[in-house]
């Protein structure tokens, strides 16, 4: 259960990148000349979510310049 305004966005944006994100990386996947496939597209919806968290948790303490940096 979310604690506050942030962790609803962070919420929101990870089910987002879960929901829309991953279909449209699949459907990029198969238009593109490189191989990519659903592991390496979970990774990076990993890697986001663990970015969106750190920025959450960069927020909370007040170090705005990191979490412009993480949201990069």
């Amino acid at each position: 259960m979310p604690n506050s305004k942030i962790d609803v966005i962070v919420s929101k944006l990870a089910n987002a990148l879960t929901n829309a994100g991953k279909s449209n990386l699949l459907q990029y996947a198969k238009t593109t000349e490189p191989v990519v496939n659903e592991n390496t597209i979970n990774n990076w919806l990993d890697l986001a979510r663990y970015d969106l968290e750190t920025a959450s948790a960069m927020l909370e303490s007040g170090r705005y310049l990191y979490v412009a940096f993480t949201c990069q």
